[in-house]
């Protein structure tokens, strides 16, 4: 049975992928460092803004951690001016969660973004506050890191052996992995099946409408 679902948000919540893409390129272009595609910067997701940054810079620099981390605040205060500009919730999802929380389930955002433009990002997508917790880069180590989840846990009064880690990446089911939560990859985020699967779901979705049938059992 499950109590609670710590989701993901970057790709299983809602689609932020042009926000981040725009916020980088507003930090290369300071630089005056070549820009990045909305593909390219996919593939530096999911390890937190510092990764993400030193990620998206040229080879050249990604030693320098001094620069990196100057990067970094020209990089948060681009994204700062964008990030709820292109960024909507997946179709479905919504009243997907409205019914599980209305159900019982306990609720969670766990995220590698910043704290602060996770909880604005929530606040303005679903002002209905159906999470009990929303949590970001900040206090804890980032994700795969087991320390947020279990902490979630213990506020939501729900076991790891109750709880799902609900995402779409690798870093999320090595997360549910690394925390003794049940993995649940989906489908419609910006990680490919194989990837959820080789890196431990126990199941896979393909729409928001699953979930229900899927956490009410």
């Amino acid at each position: 049975m499950i109590k609670a679902a710590i989701f993901d948000l970057d790709g299983t919540i809602a689609d932020t992928l042009d926000d981040i893409t725009d916020g980088i390129n507003g930090m290369l272009a300071d630089y005056s460092l070549p820009l990045l595609t909305r593909s390219q910067a996919l593939k530096n997701i999911n390890y937190g803004a510092f990764e993400l940054v030193k990620r998206s810079l040229p080879e050249k620099f990604r030693n320098d951690a001094a620069f990196i981390g100057e990067a970094l605040k020209v990089y948060e205060k681009h994204y700062s001016l964008c990030y709820d500009r292109k960024t909507h919730a997946y179709d479905g999802i919504s009243t997907a969660l409205q019914e599980i929380s209305s159900a019982g389930v306990k609720l969670a955002i766990l995220s590698n973004k910043q704290d602060l433009f996770v909880k604005n990002i929530i606040n303005k997508l679903f002002p209905q506050k159906i999470f009990d917790i929303v949590l970001g880069q900040g206090k804890f180590p980032p994700k795969p890191d087991p320390a947020a989840p279990v902490f979630i846990c213990s506020q939501l009064a729900a076991s790891v052996s109750e709880t799902a880690m609900i995402g779409d990446s690798h870093v999320d089911m090595l997360t549910a992995k690394a925390a003794s939560l049940y993995p649940i990859g989906v489908t419609w985020g910006y990680r490919e099946r194989e990837a959820l699967l080789d890196s431990g779901a126990k199941l896979l979705i393909d729409s928001p409408s699953e979930l229900k049938k899927i956490l009410l059992i």
